[in-house]
């Protein structure tokens, strides 16, 4: 080997000592920064992640409390809707029976059931509670022999009935206003106007 191909090769070890050197030198700090990207990551998640999930949290309660607020609304809007539906049908209901009070069949209603209740309930002696407007049709309910004695009560309004049997101490009530109520009652549990049937949620 010349001396120029002795210097040659001595030049490219040392700028390839110099390449190697360098990259391994590359090397170590791109596996450190790796090192410092994961710890910055892992760093950021401890302190990033806590507020996310405490902004996720903030707003689902914040979303959980609207929905809450607008269902108790909705449901209250339905209710107030479904009370002034009933009152309306309520109230025909009443014009309705005081158009049957003054009609000539409202006296043999009176009749039949008064017998009805007699037979049903074994009474022998009774007291009738009438409104006043219905004293008129005394003569006739005088022709059933269990009623002893007739009464006016102020409680009565829309007509109908009650029996007391004094010796047995029941009293027996078919006034409208009670057998209004009680279809009322029942309305309310069956009917589409039962607030049930509107649940949100």
């Amino acid at each position: 080997m010349s001396y120029d191909e002795k210097k040659l090769t001595s030049f490219k070890d040392i700028i390839l000592k110099d390449a190697k050197k360098k990259a391994e030198e590359i090397k170590i700090k791109i596996l450190k920064l790796n090192e410092e990207l994961k710890e910055t990551e892992k760093n950021a998640k401890k302190e990033i992640l806590p507020k996310i999930e405490e902004k996720i949290n903030n707003l689902k309660a914040s979303y959980k409390f609207k929905l809450a607020k607008k269902t108790f609304e909705m449901e209250k809007e339905i209710l107030n809707f479904k009370n002034e539906e009933i009152k309306k049908i309520y109230g025909l209901c009443e014009k309705n029976l005081n158009r049957f009070t003054k009609s000539e069949n409202y006296v043999n209603y009176l009749l039949d059931k008064i017998q009805k209740t007699l037979r049903e309930n074994s009474c022998n002696e009774v007291i009738i509670k009438l409104k006043e407007e219905d004293l008129i049709f005394k003569e006739q309910i005088s022709s059933i022999k269990e009623i002893k004695k007739f009464e006016k009560d102020p409680n009565i309004n829309l007509g109908g009935f009650i029996l007391v049997d004094t010796k047995k101490a029941i009293e027996i009530d078919e006034t409208f206003e009670t057998l209004l109520k009680k279809v009322f009652k029942n309305f309310y549990k069956t009917s589409e106007l039962n607030l049930k049937n509107y649940k949100i949620g």
